[in-house]
């Protein structure tokens, strides 16, 4: 692995010291689980808008 420093801190909660190009890597792992979480978010608002949408058309408000 290229950054065991991160993988420590990630998988094994383990507190180390770490340079600027493992900082930088870590800050790259957090961005993409925020994305992650935001599309998980938007799929589930999206979701809830359809079922709604088909809720109103069979009681035919729609």
């Amino acid at each position: 692995m290229k950054y065991p420093v991160v993988r420590n801190i990630l998988e094994d909660e383990e507190a180390s010291q770490m340079n600027l190009e493992e900082s930088l890597a870590l800050l790259k792992v957090i961005n993409l689980y925020r994305e992650l979480f935001r599309m998980e978010e938007y799929e589930i608002f999206c979701l809830g808008c359809r079922e709604n949408f088909e809720y109103l058309r069979r009681i035919e408000v729609i």
